[in-house]
């Protein structure tokens, strides 16, 4: 069955954090949507990206960077959908700490 697998990891290099979404699948992921603590990527406060991506290919990942401040809490619910040629609607959730 050709079915994506997308999930999520932080990763720190240096001084710079960031999400990492992976598919580790052999399908091509697409209509990707991330939800941070229920609320859309682009409305946390650490996402410094411009766009975020809405495919990945099989056995791909991509990077988003991220920027936190001391006031911010480095622990948060990541939410993940997409849709593949499988026919069955995504969904991976998990917390990350930084």
């Amino acid at each position: 069955m050709h079915k994506a697998d997308l999930v999520a990891q932080s990763e720190r290099s240096d001084k710079t954090a960031f999400l990492v979404i992976t598919n580790r699948g052999p399908a091509e992921a697409q209509e990707i949507s991330v939800l941070i603590n229920g609320k859309p990527l682009k409305e946390f406060r650490a996402f410094v990206d411009d766009q975020e991506i809405r495919r990945v290919g099989p056995y791909s990942s991509f990077h988003y960077r991220m920027v936190f401040t001391s006031n911010m809490d480095m622990s948060f619910e990541v939410t993940i959908n997409w849709s593949d040629d499988s026919g069955e609607q995504g969904i991976y959730q998990t917390t990350l700490t930084y």
